[in-house]
């Protein structure tokens, strides 16, 4: 009976997992620049919508109510971008060029209760 391992299957063993471990490096090297870059555009787009605020204008906030009833914070300024807070806890947020592409570009469904109508005893709009 033999108890040692082949040597052959080992070999075979080690190089699996080397190439599990590179794909899963690319795969997080691939995330974090995604991440990188989002983060990095809504920076600029904010600093962009707050740089062109006149002494008068403020953003907007809102409330994004998903489908299922989970409601993210979010503002739109005078250049009509926005933004949501996915995960304010680690800062992600979704960029958009206005509201309505917002809500087309990845929160089908949702509908938006304004701020300001809020507190005026309005019920919001979609």
């Amino acid at each position: 009976m033999n108890t040692q391992p082949d040597p052959a299957e080992l070999r075979q063993q080690a190089v699996l997992s080397d190439a599990v471990t590179a794909e899963t490096k690319a795969l997080l090297e691939r995330r974090t620049k995604t991440l990188r870059e989002r983060a990095e555009r809504a920076e600029s787009v904010i600093l962009q919508a707050l740089s062109g605020l006149a002494a008068d204008e403020f953003a907007r906030g809102f409330r994004l109510v998903q489908r299922d009833g989970l409601a993210l914070d979010g503002a739109v300024f005078p250049s009509g971008r926005c933004f949501v807070l996915d995960d304010p806890q680690y800062g992600l947020a979704t960029v958009a060029v206005s509201v309505e592409e917002l809500l087309r570009g990845g929160y089908q469904g949702a509908r938006i209760e304004w701020a300001d109508e809020a507190t005026e005893g309005g019920a919001g709009r979609g």
